[in-house]
């Protein structure tokens, strides 16, 4: 393993830790508490429109990555195998949570150092908030000229309201915050409305755009 990529999974080995002490997650496939992935994405006049959808109680924040459309397999594992992770941490398999987080971030890390990724996303870094019930929208444009298809990822948290922080997790009381990796390729709008593949992501931006 390359050092760059030992330093990407070496963070996110880290991040596991702290994670333990502050948060708990159930369903494998999504939110814990509500259905479906709070992202999706479409190509639409020349630009990647990526949509986030908040169909919880709380504030969320998000953030997207963006690849190639030859990484849409490797970020499904990549979020399947952190929101197991989650799973196994609200089971209280630390160690199968940390085994499952780290090999979805290494999955991620991989295709940022092959150069795959056109955008890599960070929830602690300018994420978009967005509040119960609203969608919001982010625009990327992509250099060169527009695939037909790219792969999309959207990673969100729920917010703690009062101070903007993650909501604090007890695990003596399971008190919980939620948090949601989901993966879905993107292509064009249809002319019809509807999105495309976003692997039980929320939403078609036809209604979403002017």
């Amino acid at each position: 393993m390359n050092k760059k990529l030992s330093t990407v999974v070496a963070a996110a080995t880290l991040s596991a830790g702290v994670l333990l002490a502050s948060v708990g997650v159930g369903d494998a496939h999504a939110w814990v508490h509500s259905v479906g992935h709070a992202g999706s994405g479409q190509i639409v006049a020349g630009k990647i429109v990526i949509s986030y959808h908040n169909s919880l109680t709380r504030d969320i924040h998000c953030a997207y990555t963006i690849g190639t459309a030859e990484t849409s397999s490797a970020l499904h594992q990549a979020a399947d195998k952190v929101n197991s992770a989650f799973q196994k941490l609200d089971a209280d398999d630390e160690d199968g949570y940390r085994q499952d987080f780290t090999a979805g971030w290494g999955l991620i890390a991989e295709q940022h150092v092959s150069g795959k990724l056109l955008h890599l996303g960070d929830v602690s870094v300018s994420p978009t908030v967005i509040t119960p019930g609203k969608t919001e929208t982010v625009t990327f444009t992509p250099e060169g000229p527009i695939a037909a298809q790219y792969a999309g990822l959207v990673q969100c948290q729920e917010l703690d309201t009062a101070n903007g922080n993650p909501a604090p997790s007890d695990r003596t009381t399971r008190v919980k915050y939620d948090q949601d990796l989901g993966a879905f390729d993107i292509t064009a709008a249809p002319s019809g409305g509807g999105n495309g593949d976003t692997s039980g992501a929320w939403g078609s931006l036809e209604d979403l755009l002017p």
